[in-house]
């Protein structure tokens, strides 16, 4: 037996083993400022799309990770705590969690970015911050979604697939 599987790995090149890796860390996304709110659609994710998540619930760890590992999609809270986070632009406070969730975008936009160019969600539900729409388009993200939509799980679904083949 274990000569057969020897046999039948040698058929496969670097090459293949290559993209059959690929392909599975393609079906990996990062969600960066994930809550309890969230595991449903992160679940559902997993279930309906077949797509493992990173999780990242401060903006100082997705940052350290974003920056340089590459991810087919992001989805960003629009509110997001800074963590240790060491440096904020002067027009965002350590309690402005939607300022940070729009730095963090930003910063996942910056030409040396593994993501500069990797679509980003932002499951906007428009909270007590009421932080306009328009400052996440304008930080980078592709898209932001109404969570307050009546059935905010489809919509949140039907908006990754969009961006997930």
């Amino acid at each position: 037996m274990a000569g057969n599987l020897q046999t039948m790995g040698k058929g496969v090149t670097p090459s293949q083993q290559s993209r059959a890796i690929n392909v599975f860390a393609s079906r990996k996304i990062a969600w960066v400022g994930e809550t309890l709110y969230h595991r449903a659609f992160i679940m559902e994710l997993k279930e309906e799309l077949l797509l493992e998540t990173k999780e990242f619930r401060h903006a100082n760890s997705a940052l350290e990770v974003l920056l340089r590992e590459e991810y087919p999609l992001i989805i960003v809270r629009d509110v997001l705590a800074s963590g240790d986070l060491k440096i904020l632009p002067e027009n965002v406070e350590r309690d402005d969690y939607p300022g940070i969730a729009c730095y963090v975008i930003q910063r996942i936009r910056a030409k040396d970015s593994a993501n500069k160019d990797t679509p980003i969600i932002v499951p906007h539900v428009n909270s007590e911050y009421y932080t306009p729409v328009k400052a996440y388009v304008d930080a980078g993200a592709t898209s932001c979604l109404n969570m307050m939509a009546s059935n905010p799980l489809r919509a949140f679904i039907s908006e990754v697939r969009k961006y997930i083949k």
